[in-house]
């Protein structure tokens, strides 16, 4: 992978945590309250994952972000 491939990963890593953290920010105040320690933090860990494996599947913005909700909704709605 050529050093350009990565910076223009990191942008596209980097819009995408940015819009699913705005669109969904209720989700993480919702893990903020939950009881146990780190809820919002492993919220994060899964998007970052969701991202990832979607960057390398080749999904655009749009499909990475709107596929994010579920994701999210699975981990705290368990």
């Amino acid at each position: 992978m050529k050093w350009e491939d990565v910076l223009k990963m990191s942008a596209e890593f980097t819009d995408a945590y940015d819009q699913i953290k705005n669109l969904y920010h209720q989700y993480w105040t919702m893990a903020y309250k939950l009881p146990g320690m780190g809820e919002a933090a492993t919220l994060d860990g899964l998007v970052v994952n969701h991202i990832k494996d979607s960057l390398v599947e080749n999904k655009t913005l749009a499909e990475i972000v709107n596929s994010a909700r579920p994701v999210i909704e699975n981990y705290l709605f368990q």
